[in-house]
């Protein structure tokens, strides 16, 4: 019989992603320059913080896009993302 409790998914911690994975670093003047365009864009199109970071770096990360304190998600880009 196949033991169907081997093999990938998404539910095992080796498919999360970790710190020294995260693909992405971003300069702190293109932070900077983001955050200075960030408050139109959510006025116009109704986006979080973390949603927009992430659309505007073309980053996938679920943990920003589903957080909607600007606050949390400030601290969660300057901790994993900013060099």
């Amino acid at each position: 019989m196949k033991d169907i409790t081997s093999g990938y998914s998404v539910f095992s911690p080796d498919s999360w992603l970790t710190e020294s994975v995260l693909p992405l670093t971003i300069s702190q003047d293109k932070y900077e320059e983001w955050k200075k365009t960030y408050t139109f864009r959510a006025i116009q199109h109704d986006t979080s913080y973390g949603k927009d970071f992430c659309k505007y770096f073309k980053i996938n990360n679920f943990i920003l896009r589903h957080t909607l304190a600007p606050d949390s998600a400030d601290t969660y880009i300057k901790k994993h993302y900013i060099e």
